[in-house]
């Protein structure tokens, strides 16, 4: 079953510029958001955008989109927004992956998986 990939709770702890870190959670992050998008045609018969993310260091907004998108097709409050960080600062870096870990494990409870 795909819920069994890691908990995104973990992703509070990724290390900042850990290039290896980063890589290996961008691979994780993609499959949280594939199947956060199947889950959610499944249960609420609704296509939500996905897009690449390899230069999430460097463009935000399409990420935004994203979980903007899943929130609104599964009726749950938006969260702040998720494009005004700078990942290339220590403490942005880790406020984003604090607030965007809470995000996936709101989703992934709304969802009831």
């Amino acid at each position: 079953m795909a819920w069994q990939i890691q908990s995104p709770l973990l992703w509070k702890s990724l290390p900042f510029q850990s290039e290896d870190a980063y890589l290996g959670w961008l691979r994780d992050h993609m499959m949280w958001h594939r199947e956060l998008a199947v889950q959610i045609q499944k249960q609420f018969k609704v296509t939500v955008p996905l897009y690449e993310l390899d230069d999430l260091k460097e463009n935000l907004r399409n990420h935004a989109i994203m979980h903007d998108s899943i929130a609104k097709a599964i009726n749950v409050t938006n969260v702040a927004d998720l494009q005004s960080f700078d990942l290339n600062d220590a403490v942005s870096w880790v406020a984003f992956h604090d607030l965007h870990a809470d995000d996936h494990q709101r989703f992934r409870a709304a969802l009831g998986v």
